[in-house]
């Protein structure tokens, strides 16, 4: 009756064990899902807001591109304006050259008129001396 006996002790035990060890693994199974879910979810997290960065990336590129199209656009439209400048600059060169011209060639003519009334004055001054 010993050996019948003990094995009725063992029986329970053996099932209690077994439960155990079968809590045990679905626990271990749990946690480990539940880390598995974590890494899924933190996955997940890091998909959205690497598309949430695209996103920004892209509406900066669009932005980027806006800016370097304005400054290409002023810039045609300053170095039109310079051109512009440059010729306006030139035709003043021309202007100021020709009044140098004008000038210069008036004060030659009054200066022989000038010369060529003293040369007439001077013969009437002398003959008027003379005279006296």
């Amino acid at each position: 009756g010993l050996t019948g006996h003990s094995r009725q002790l063992t029986r329970p035990d053996m099932v209690r064990d077994e439960a155990r060890m079968e809590a045990h693994c679905e626990g271990v199974q749990r946690v480990e899902c539940a880390q598995q879910w974590q890494e899924v979810q933190a996955i997940a997290q890091n998909a959205e807001t690497l598309r949430l960065l695209a996103r920004k990336r892209r509406k900066l590129m669009r932005k980027l591109e806006e800016r370097e199209q304005h400054l290409e656009q002023n810039l045609g439209i300053l170095s039109h304006v310079y051109l512009r400048q440059a010729d306006v600059d030139l035709q003043l060169h021309q202007v100021m050259e020709d009044l140098r011209k004008a000038f210069a060639a008036q004060r030659e003519a009054t200066s022989q008129e000038a010369s060529r009334a003293s040369d007439k004055a001077l013969p009437s001054a002398s003959i008027s001396h003379s005279v006296q």
